[in-house]
């Protein structure tokens, strides 16, 4: 199920109008009590709207907080690629007749953009990059040392670390989603119920009907 956070905040507005409405007005509690529906049959009612609420509320902070770890991630990425990028064509400069140095940094080839095989490739790059002497020589040439090799692997260390989190704010967004429509469903089916008894309860006062939000044909 989906629904816009515009349409179950209009839900919430709907259910809250209409709950409080039959709570407070001591005719409709009376009308709808002869039904079953007394005050702890409405408060049934509310307290799923009330869950709904901090639900909603803790279901968008997850999503903000899940958009805030992209970011950071995202950031981390953009900064080893701008080094990688550098250092990726000095060293196609260093080894351009070298086919078999090359293949071990994974120079040759399109640059790949899906996360976790970039990340695949740059990890490639700066492994072979450190264990291996010659590259290592060959990449000196052009200014590049193991120092500036190390700071990268750091860099990914910490991307690795920022995925994690990325990944963790993933999943609570997505229960948080889950629990929230499961209150949803909840909700639905008893202002569907509470509507149903109401129309017949009240069925000779339209005016109490409308305040609860239920339209009347004329």
């Amino acid at each position: 199920m989906y629904e816009s956070n515009l349409a179950i905040t209009k839900k919430i507005e709907v259910a809250n109008y209409s709950i409080t409405n039959a709570i407070n007005n001591p005719i409709i509690t009376t009308a709808l009590t002869a039904f079953g529906y007394d005050t702890t049959k409405l408060n049934e009612g509310k307290t799923l709207l009330d869950n709904l609420k901090v639900l909603q509320a803790g279901q968008k902070q997850e999503y903000i907080e899940q958009r805030a770890a992209t970011a950071d991630r995202d950031a981390i990425r953009t900064q080893i690629d701008e080094i990688y990028d550098r250092h990726l064509k000095l060293a196609k400069i260093a080894f351009k007749n070298e086919p078999n140095i090359l293949l071990a940094l994974e120079a040759d080839g399109p640059r790949e953009q899906a996360f976790d095989s970039w990340k695949g490739q740059v990890t490639a790059f700066y492994d072979a990059a450190l264990n291996n002497q010659p590259i290592s020589d060959g990449l000196a040439r052009f200014n590049i040392t193991a120092a500036d090799l190390t700071d990268v692997q750091a860099l990914l260390t910490t991307l690795e670390d920022a995925e994690a989190i990325q990944k963790t704010q993933i999943g609570e967004a997505q229960q948080a989603t889950l629990d929230r429509d499961t209150i949803i469903e909840a909700l639905d089916d008893w202002m569907s119920d509470f509507q149903g008894v109401a129309r017949i309860a009240l069925e000779a006062n339209p005016q109490l009907l409308e305040s609860l939000g239920i339209v009347v044909k004329r």
